[in-house]
């Protein structure tokens, strides 16, 4: 989030990307977190998921040569979840979706077309890859469709907000996402 330009900019990682984790050791982008979490709980961290968190951050300006003044982490209840407590979000589904991973506890149906999507039908949306032609690619496309329109329901959501209504999302926010930023830190920039 750029303060004085007021503009977002969101960066995707095909989930096979390697990174560097030390001089001669590589680690594919979609375990790295896992390896974080681990690597600090071996250090000692009272706060594993929020430190393994921090972790991956640095590993990622290294190997991006950026600046990450703050990082977050949401597990899959956190995002149905906070989906719910925004009242769900319209959106264009653009094909079909369908796939079925029972060891996952992975169910997804979705007909095209515009549609409200709540947390579960959200989630369904945001981890569907196995019909594009473009596998995972496919999938970090979609995401930036619903990334979109989550954020304009969320603006929605919050314009029209009453106290409970904040109240149940700042509650989700807090039982589901670990960040290493402070109360102020989300305060200021919520006020940008």
């Amino acid at each position: 989030y750029n303060v004085a330009e007021q503009n977002v900019t969101i960066m995707q990682f095909p989930r096979d990307t390697y990174v560097t984790v030390g001089d001669y050791y590589y680690h594919k982008i979609n375990g790295l977190y896992n390896y974080c979490i681990a690597e600090v709980r071996d250090e000692g961290s009272s706060d594993p998921e929020k430190d393994g968190c921090v972790r991956m951050a640095e590993y990622l300006e290294k190997n991006l040569a950026v600046t990450i003044h703050y990082s977050a982490v949401m597990d899959l209840d956190g995002f149905e979840s906070i989906v719910d407590a925004i009242g769900g979000v319209d959106m264009y589904v653009p094909q079909d979706m369908y796939y079925t991973d029972p060891g996952q506890n992975l169910y997804i149906n979705l007909q095209e077309g515009y549609q409200h999507l709540d947390g579960n039908k959200a989630e369904q949306f945001v981890r569907y890859r196995s019909g594009y032609v473009t596998g995972d690619i496919g999938r970090g496309n979609a995401q930036k469709l619903f990334i979109s329109a989550f954020i304009s329901s969320l603006t929605k959501s919050l314009a029209n907000a009453d106290a409970s209504m904040i109240t149940n999302l700042a509650g989700n926010v807090i039982n589901y996402v670990r960040t290493d930023m402070t109360v102020a830190d989300v305060v200021y920039l919520g006020k940008c």
